[in-house]
């Protein structure tokens, strides 16, 4: 990337974080962004990795 994180066409850079919240017990959330345009291209949440 080089630090270049300005695209210049859609899903060329996607990146991903994975972030775990307690509620009651330990979730997690992970989302995909296209940094092209900020957008939420994908997502998934729940208490194991595998959901």
């Amino acid at each position: 990337m080089k630090r270049e994180f300005d695209p210049q066409e859609e899903l060329t850079v996607v990146v991903s974080d994975l972030t775990y919240v307690r509620v009651k017990k330990w979730h997690y959330i992970c989302l995909f962004v296209d940094l092209y345009n900020r957008e939420i291209i994908g997502h998934s949440a729940g208490s194991n990795k595998d959901t």
